[in-house]
Parts: structure tokens; sequence; C-alpha cells
């Protein structure tokens, strides 16, 4: 089951909207190989991103469909507000992927890049993408999935017995591949592509996936969560030993990604 939206997750991604894409070039890369998948001779006269971030994609799928008129949401204020200082080619609004604020039957295409892993309710989301959608309309999405980042959470619960608190990290949570499969049936899709991948980044240690995660938002949990010092220098040590990746260690992200055909 994904994790849920709330509003330590929004406003984590609201402040890091200055910085997100100097620093999401994994995100940028999931979302520019999505366009491959795209079927080109198809008349999309109305597209809508969903959880468009700072609304670099979107603008890129304003180049690549000049005709279209294009809507980009997200939940995070600070990324809608940067959105709209950026660019004027697209419509933006705030808005949650499990409410979206339009009416039934409008867009030729949905895109999401990097956005429904924070769904706590993915067949209702998927439900708002068919209702939108018009007749043969196309659903183009790529996610992050359960096997994300494994490395660094058996790192954790090595350094101490300390499950329970790396199982409240909203990363822990995502949702597995046969989840958003099931999900995209029960909400009426029949024509569905789906595939799940994983890619690997390197970084110094994994301090340096931290600060990653943190400076673009992904790594807010709990209030009660508290991991010491010690803890985590034990756990850097696990993770060099186990995870090293030439002068560094490595971190897998499993994508899933989907093309669904109302």
């Amino acid at each position: 089951m994904a994790v849920c939206f709330s509003k330590k997750v929004q406003n984590a991604f609201s402040r890091s909207a200055s910085c997100y894409d100097r620093l999401s070039s994994l995100q940028q890369r999931i979302g520019e190989e999505l366009f491959f998948y795209l079927p080109q001779e198809k008349d999309y006269r109305f597209i809508l991103d969903v959880g468009m971030g700072t609304g670099r994609m979107t603008q890129k799928l304003s180049a690549l469909f000049p005709q279209a008129k294009i809507s980009g949401i997200d939940f995070a204020q600070g990324m809608v507000s940067w959105a709209k200082r950026q660019y004027s080619s697209f419509y933006v609004v705030q808005a949650d992927a499990v409410h979206l604020p339009f009416r039934s039957h409008v867009f030729d295409l949905i895109y999401s890049n990097s956005a429904y892993q924070w769904v706590g309710n993915l067949k209702q989301a998927f439900q708002e993408v068919y209702r939108v959608l018009k007749r043969q309309g196309i659903f183009s999405m790529a996610m992050f999935a359960q096997k994300s980042l494994g490395e660094l959470f058996e790192s954790l619960e090595y350094s101490c017995d300390y499950r329970l608190a790396a199982s409240d990290l909203p990363l822990r949570k995502l949702a597995e591949k046969n989840c958003v499969y099931e999900a995209l049936q029960q909400s009426g899709f029949q024509d569905i592509n789906i595939e799940s991948r994983i890619i690997k980044v390197t970084f110094f240690d994994m301090f340096a996936l931290l600060r990653w995660l943190k400076s673009i938002g992904a790594n807010s949990h709990k209030e009660k969560m508290f991991l010491g010092r010690g803890v985590l220098l034990k756990a850097n040590e696990y993770y060099k030993k186990n995870f090293k990746e030439n002068e560094g260690v490595y971190a897998t992200f499993e994508i899933v990604s989907v093309n669904a055909k109302k």
C-alpha cells in the first residue's frame, strides 16, 4: 500500500521547490523516458500533468505537443508558485491527485512522473484519471515502487533493533507493482502495459544519500521517529561495507512505468 499525502510531505516538497530541478536528475531522466512510449501520431488536444513539481517536464510536454492545451497540477503550494513564476505556456493549479478539479471526459493524455508513490489510495486516484480521460485517452505514468532504497533500510535495521522506526519512513511503504496493476484494473482500465525496472544511483556515502532525499523533500517521517548519531554512523559503516560502488556506495530505485488506455 502506498503512503498517503500528509501536510508534512506537502510542506517538504514546497520547501524544495527552488532547488528541486538542480537535484532531481533521476526524476527528469525517468520523465523523459516516458515520452518515448507516447503514441506520437495521436492528436492530443488536452493534456494533464499530475504532480508536475516545478513544471519542468510540463514545459517539455508543451514543446513536444505545441498544439495542445496543457494543465499541470501539484499538491505543494511551493511547487505551484514556482511553476507559475517560471512558465506561462500551460495552466497551473494546486490540487490533489485523488480529487482532480476537472470535468469528466476532458483529456486526451494524462502524464505523471514520480508523483503517485505519494498517493494513499491508488484505486481512487486512478478512478479520477479514468473519469477525466476521454474515450481512448492515454494514461502514461511512472512512479517509485516498493523495492526502492532496500540498501538504506537494510543498513538502518542492522544498526540496531529499529525496524519500527525504519518502517515509519514514507519511502519504506511504496506500492508493489502488482498493487499498481490491480488498482488500474479496478479503476476501469483495460489496455494496460506495466513494467518494472531497477535503476542504480551512486552516492559518496549513506549520509550523502540522506541529504539528497532531504533536499528534494522525499525523507519526511513521523514526528516520533528519531535516529541517533551513533545509529546512523553504524548504519553508514554497514552501508559502505555491503553496498560499495567504486569510491562510494549505490542505492537502487524500482521504477514502475504504466501506459494504459481508457
